[in-house]
């Protein structure tokens, strides 16, 4: 009941804003704006998904700062990305989740998606469709053994067994990642009140998220149900004075990396299986792109992948605390490669298109090398969770909650927080060029 407050508070600013056409800079907004991606932009679609597996953020203390406390569905502690790049281009917060809409009902996801667009994005999500952050749990050796309360103890799920793509963590620490992730999946799948043991791991991969090839498709059903509502010209009109969110790639890291770690490779063994990473990757990404641009798409606001290896919960792996350089450098050679292929072919690909790519790894490298410069205390910890660096454990109703969430950069072991979400839109908006490619965000969305 509170989710649909804040989307009736969203829509009513909305059409107040469309009325009177203007941003807070004085410029005409785009007329939508459609959003897909990975947890940083999910505002709410994994809600909708069934299983007991699927990463959801519908339950305190995530939303704690959102508009009368409700937990949406967003992985932070109130807005996130994908709401400060629309408040900064004029909108309320971001567009709704596709699911939150009935897809199957033409009414409201026409009405909302020619006002100000959909929200595709979800959790977990990947370029590729083999990529899916969440565990899969499979006989092997970890076992769950519930405790009180008595309600919950012939739940049939809570004995458990789990896999994870990766033999080893990051320093060979095997103690730090079976801590993690027994604490992580005994508390989702069974709630708090179990005890974890035992544990080896194997590879295996599996988890219910939406990639980025089916948020396409919802796309191009909702692009068919607007073609049919108000004709192809209008619709076509609207999609090309438009902009398409981006920010998505960080879970292929985490999984790629993870699994790089288990098979010992060799260095320069290493830095082939990353070139083929690449380029799967990429050849993912810019044929979600022309897909997109096909469908009327000419404006694309992209999000790079940022410091992956220095998120709370890659931390909590290293007995001293430290970030996982070769995740960085994973994805900093994704961004590098996407860079690249943007600025080598998108003309000849996508004629008429233009696009900006946001520095979220350099923006937030250069954060982490001196937080109390951008207002932070704690630039290595979460703020919700629970063990070392509040890191071994999801953000949960009775989780440790800091003191002052303003001035974390993080909200729990993988997300940022609120402010620092903030910061990131601000700076692709219009910050210091150096965060954005060729041009900023308010370039792009202002552009004819």
């Amino acid at each position: 009941m509170g989710f649909l407050r804040v989307l009736l508070l969203c829509l009513l600013v909305i059409r107040v804003m469309v009325l009177v056409g203007v941003t807070g800079g004085g410029a005409h907004r785009p007329p939508a704006m459609y959003v897909f991606g990975s947890s940083i932009l999910d505002v709410g679609n994994n809600n909708y998904l069934p299983g007991a597996a699927v990463g959801r953020a519908n339950r305190r203390f995530n939303g704690i700062d959102f508009p009368a406390s409700i937990p949406t569905g967003r992985f932070s502690n109130g807005y996130n990305i994908a709401d400060y790049v629309a408040k900064n281009m004029g909108f309320a917060c971001s567009p709704p989740a596709y699911l939150s809409l009935a897809p199957n009902s033409s009414g409201p996801l026409v009405q909302t998606a020619l006002s100000s667009g959909i929200n595709y994005a979800s959790g977990g999500a990947g370029i590729l469709d083999s990529t899916k952050r969440e565990v899969h749990f499979t006989p092997l050796t970890l076992s769950l053994s519930l405790k009180d309360p008595p309600e919950i103890q012939n739940r049939t799920a809570c004995t458990l067994q789990v896999s994870i793509p990766v033999k080893n963590p990051p320093y060979d620490s095997s103690k730090w990642f079976t801590r993690w992730f027994s604490l992580t999946w005994r508390q989702r799948v069974c709630g708090p009140h179990v005890s974890a043991k035992g544990g080896r791991v194997s590879p295996h991969n599996a988890g219910n998220t939406i990639p980025l090839s089916k948020q396409v498709q919802y796309f191009n059903a909702t692009r068919t149900k607007m073609v049919a509502a108000v004709g192809p010209h209008a619709a076509t009109t609207l999609l090309s004075k438009s902009v398409f969110l981006i920010g998505i790639g960080n879970n292929d890291m985490f999984v790629s990396a993870f699994a790089e770690q288990a098979r010992n490779r060799s260095a320069a063994e290493q830095k082939k299986d990353a070139a083929a990473l690449y380029a799967d990757l990429i050849s993912n990404y810019t044929a979600t792109m022309t897909e997109l641009h096909a469908m009327g798409a000419r404006k694309f606001a992209l999000v790079g992948v940022g410091l992956q290896g220095c998120v709370p919960g890659v931390r909590a792996l290293s007995p001293a605390g430290a970030c996982w350089d070769g995740l960085n450098d994973l994805s900093a050679g994704f961004d590098a490669a996407l860079r690249t292929e943007l600025a080598g072919g998108l003309s000849a690909l996508l004629p008429g298109a233009a696009y900006s790519l946001g520095d979220c790894l350099g923006f937030t490298r250069d954060v982490l090398a001196d937080p109390r410069a951008s207002g932070f205390d704690d630039a290595a910890g979460a703020c919700c969770g629970g063990g070392r660096l509040s890191a071994e454990a999801e953000c949960f109703p009775n989780s440790t909650l800091c003191a002052d969430r303003d001035r974390h950069v993080f909200w729990d072991r993988a997300h940022f927080s609120q402010r620092m979400a903030s910061l990131i839109a601000r700076a692709f908006y219009d910050g210091p060029a150096k965060y954005t490619t060729p041009i900023s965000f308010m370039q792009l969305a202002q552009s004819s």
